[in-house]
């Protein structure tokens, strides 16, 4: 997964990343290392959480490292397409609906506001 936005502020530590090396480990996997001022080093975790994952192929979900900021949109497309509406409880699905229109409402309220920007600008 290509990642578009890289991590700034290191989700171990709370400091700024000045950068992120990865390492390839003996069975061939990738880990992340972000490294700050000072030489300080925290470790990010993997590219892909594969046994994490293992207990998620129901979903069809890949779990990822926090390297990967495109994740969270891999999640939500993957988790959509799980949801069984034979088999869900109606009010589990109706929790979910809730969540997709609190999520919609928010995306319409943040294009008001960059609307405004622009003519302000």
């Amino acid at each position: 997964m290509a990642g578009t936005q890289p991590l700034r502020i290191c989700p171990r530590c709370g400091g700024v990343i000045q950068a992120i090396y990865e390492k390839k480990g003996p069975n061939g996997k990738t880990y992340y290392y972000a490294y700050h001022k000072g030489g300080r080093q925290c470790y990010l975790g993997p590219s892909v959480y594969t046994y994490v994952t293992k207990t998620h192929e129901d979903l069809r979900l890949t779990l990822y490292g926090a390297v990967e900021p495109e994740r969270l949109v891999e999640y939500l497309e993957r988790l959509v397409e799980a949801v069984d509406l034979e088999a869900m409880k109606e009010e589990h699905v109706r929790r979910i609906i809730r969540a997709m229109a609190k999520l919609m409402r928010r995306w319409q309220v943040h294009q008001q506001r960059q609307k405004r920007q622009r003519r302000q600008a």
